[in-house]
């Protein structure tokens, strides 16, 4: 419910905004691992109650099967926070530099090109295995089952290696890195906004005048230098507003990657942690929690987008409680 919120008001909201675009892409791939993970959910219902003896088809399998096309979601969307953090802390740190790099055109073309990579990408592990009709020799029914071939287990330990543990490490980094330069950032802005209300007494005349004559003895290059060091520690409060926001989002989804990571490693170490093996219970139980801490983390990014987005709130009034 939340994912279809998000996703028709940042529809609504446009995409001329590279920021809009994001989290718009950010919505829609939570919106696709939710709707996985809820067919999942209800094949796994379905398949531990009496319903499954009458049905021709397995369940439990056709849940099995969906589980790695609700990971293509998961990458898309870190490969989305991650370009949000980088866009965002570029953009703050050297405005004039970045002002023209990141566009809305190039950040549609990004975010789809990565959800291709994490879709090709997984192509050999989605071929590997899949679902048939097949006879049980102890029941004579036939049902639609899933099948693995020979070269499933390496598909499933390079994915694990790679996309859930390597690339989602690198981009926690990278977000990690990012949050904290927007976090600098808003310190200094704080401070200087500050002293800027004290200075508000003195000639502006007279600094504008030295501003002036200092920058005409410069380059090109260091006029631009020297206004992204400006505008850096002079952050309008709309730029302050849309830190917060950035860096609360990367900040959860950071919590998110890091249980993703540690559980992909120890499937991908400990042969004996899958299901219908000797750790069945320890891993139903981790996964229900790595469901809960998605679920959590969509939630957190709808009240983030409440308190620190006046677009989002005024299209949410007006959408769902204007006549409330």
């Amino acid at each position: 419910m939340v994912n279809i919120l998000n996703t028709v008001i940042f529809i609504q909201l446009g995409f001329k905004d590279v920021m809009n675009i994001s989290f718009l892409a950010v919505s829609l791939s939570d919106l696709g691992y939710t709707l996985c993970n809820a067919a999942i959910n209800v094949c796994l219902v379905v398949a531990l109650s009496p319903w499954q003896q009458n049905l021709p088809v397995s369940m439990l399998s056709l849940g099995g099967w969906l589980i790695c096309y609700q990971y293509i979601f998961v990458d898309t969307s870190t490969c989305a926070h991650a370009y949000l953090a980088l866009a965002r802390c570029c953009c703050v740190t050297m405005p004039f530099t970045f002002k023209n790099v990141f566009t809305a055109r190039r950040t549609v073309f990004i975010i789809v090109d990565a959800f291709i990579i994490n879709t090709v990408f997984r192509i050999p592990l989605v071929t590997s295995h899949g679902l048939s009709w097949q006879t049980s020799p102890l029941t004579n029914a036939t049902r639609l089952t899933i099948w693995f071939s020979n070269d499933y287990p390496f598909f499933m330990y390079l994915e694990k290696i790679i996309c859930r543990t390597v690339l989602p490490v690198i981009f926690l980094l990278v977000t990690f890195l990012c949050t904290i330069i927007l976090t600098y950032a808003l310190v200094v802005a704080s401070r200087k906004r500050s002293s800027m209300i004290i200075a508000k007494n003195f000639s502006d005349a007279n600094v504008k005048k030295f501003k002036a004559k200092k920058y005409e003895t410069c380059s090109r290059n260091e006029q631009v230098k020297r206004a992204d060091n400006l505008h850096s520690n002079v952050l309008s409060c709309k730029e302050l507003v849309l830190i917060k926001a950035v860096t609360l989002i990367t900040a959860l989804k950071a919590i998110t990657l890091l249980f993703v990571c540690v559980f992909a490693l120890a499937e991908a170490l400990v042969p004996e942690f899958f299901p219908g093996r000797k750790y069945n219970r320890l891993h139903a139980t981790v996964t229900a929690l790595i469901s809960i801490v998605m679920s959590a983390n969509q939630c957190g990014n709808f009240f983030v987008y409440c308190a620190f987005n006046k677009r989002y709130r005024y299209k949410l009034k007006r959408n769902f409680f204007q006549n409330a």
